[in-house]
């Protein structure tokens, strides 16, 4: 087997080379590059089986090499070596890649191991992996075909009537991605299914992304359903760990691979159809055998008790959604029927009151929490919460600006420690951030941001002249988690820095004795 070690650090590069006894731990050839051009072009010409990239390096980092050998499908396998220990997002990326994360200084003998454990790992795996490799770009194509067909290639190659299993991995969350931050989202999750499958003895024909928001697992069924049921649950905690990502497991029905395009079609109307619960896990078995008939509230009582009893729609409403779940249910036909009769019920209590909604629900807000409400079953409950929760505290405030502004002001004084962001201070008086923002600059002639700032400051000059707190600590308990922002800021009000302010005030003439 053959080596390349990428650093920049000419001298590591040769500490390694010449204090490794190679040939004994399973290595013919050392190749070396200082950068990763370099590293590129030995990638190219020569066959290497092991990487050990330093993460930072001129000309592109250890990370990027990597997901470049990767987009070549170099059977490669990678060590990353870093000064940072706090690095633990690119750790786990490796961990869960099947390679291995070394700090810097490394020691030779601390290397030598992990070379020898990917050594013998790789001896003992199946002398196919290149076929692997060429069957995942055929899977990954046919996937990607509106109709999957199974390549000819594969027909010809396995029995018809072997068992396989397909499991969706879907991505609840929004999070805006760049395409770099994509590719290496592609590689950490495609990379975990790989290893934590295969280390479990599921053979493994794909694992990659499908759809926008979905990857795709596709392996011979070699287990008890139960226990995969059960690794798939580990599965899906340590991508929520991993990538700090919320996903969704649809676990299709074992099936022959004659019949396998009819399943993934199954299995993609589940996709488009089902709403998870708070487990976020569905079983084709079980949603093919659900009653698809739902059970709504009597919605013309809940309009007439929209009037006098808030709470008590919200829990009817509530109820309904726990009572789909139960009763397998929860589709999103069905929370859009019931989203249907709810939108109503909101509108007549506005009307009912001549209030705009845009007065009480911040309109960016309210399309994030409806998009979330069809994804799952606490993104419903979630809705409805927030949304009739919003109507009913409306209902008990004051309606007049004074009162509005006034109760926000106490709120501010007694939580100048806190968060006191405008989506915080809203939701104390049920309006939107926008309407809010508006009549506090209209009543007091200062922003809300401005005015927090002002009763911060405030604060702090008086501990400073009172107490013999630190600067430091005053800052905190005036809800700065930054010392400097907290001294710029004062110094904005002040003309001074904390420091200044409290030796000015303490010693107004310095130089004079008594």
């Amino acid at each position: 087997m053959n080596v390349l070690i990428v650093d920049d650090d000419k001298l590591l590069i040769q500490k390694i080379v010449t204090g490794i006894e190679w040939e004994e731990i399973g290595i013919k050839h050392v190749f070396t590059a200082d950068n990763a051009i370099q590293a590129r072009k030995i990638l190219e010409s020569f066959p290497v089986d092991i990487l050990v990239a330093d993460i930072e390096m001129p000309q592109g980092n250890g990370l990027e090499l990597l997901e470049w050998a990767r987009a070549r499908h170099y059977p490669v396998e990678t060590i990353i070596l870093s000064g940072y220990a706090h690095f633990s997002y690119a750790q786990k990326v490796i961990q869960y890649g099947g390679r291995d994360y070394l700090l810097k200084p490394v020691s030779n003998r601390d290397l030598a191991y992990v070379i020898r454990s990917i050594v013998q790992e790789k001896e003992n795996r199946s002398p196919h992996t290149g076929e692997r490799n060429d069957r995942f770009a055929l899977w990954e194509k046919a996937f990607m075909e509106k109709e999957l067909q199974i390549p000819s290639e594969i027909l010809s190659s396995c029995g018809r009537n072997s068992s396989y299993c397909m499991e969706l991995f879907r991505n609840l969350s929004n999070v805006g991605q760049n395409d770099a931050d994509r590719r290496l989202l592609d590689f950490v999750v495609q990379n975990m299914i790989q290893e934590f499958f295969e280390s479990r003895g599921l053979i493994l024909e794909y694992a990659g992304r499908v759809r926008e928001d979905a990857w795709l697992a596709l392996f011979k069924q070699n287990a008890r359903l139960a226990s995969i049921e059960e690794y798939t649950v580990q599965m899906q905690q340590c991508l929520r760990e991993v990538v700090h990502l919320d996903f969704c497991v649809y676990l299709g029905i074992p099936c022959a691979l004659c019949e396998l395009p009819a399943d993934t079609r199954r299995l993609w109307r589940i996709y488009q159809d089902a709403v998870p619960d708070d487990r976020k896990f569905i079983r084709e078995a079980d949603w093919e055998l659900r009653n698809r008939t739902p059970s709504f509230p009597d919605f013309k009582k809940l309009a007439s008790a929209m009037e006098r009893d808030i709470p008590l729609v919200e829990k009817e409403l509530l109820d309904c959604v726990s009572s789909l779940a139960q009763n397998g249910v929860a589709s999103r036909a069905n929370f859009q029927a019931l989203m249907n009769q709810m939108m109503p019920l909101i509108e007549q209590s506005l009307a009912s009151r001549n209030v705009l909604r845009s007065r009480i629900f911040d309109e960016a807000e309210f399309a994030e929490k409806y998009r979330l409400a069809f994804l799952s079953v606490s993104g419903m409950t979630d809705w409805i919460s927030w949304s009739f929760g919003r109507l009913e505290g409306y209902r008990h405030v004051g309606r007049k600006q004074e009162y509005l502004v006034d109760k926000l002001k106490e709120y501010i004084e007694d939580h100048l420690d806190s968060n006191l962001s405008r989506k915080e201070l809203s939701g104390i008086v049920f309006l939107s951030e926008d309407y809010l923002s508006r009549i506090f600059t209209a009543a007091t002639g200062m922003s809300i941001s401005s005015y927090v700032s002002s009763r911060r400051i405030a604060r702090a000059q008086k501990y400073l002249l009172e107490t013999g707190l630190t600067v430091s600590q005053v800052a905190m308990r005036v809800g700065f988690s930054n010392f400097s922002y907290f001294s710029k800021i004062f110094r904005d009000f002040t003309g001074k820095t904390p420091n200044e302010y409290r030796d000015s005030v303490k010693n107004p003439h310095p130089g004079q004795t008594k």
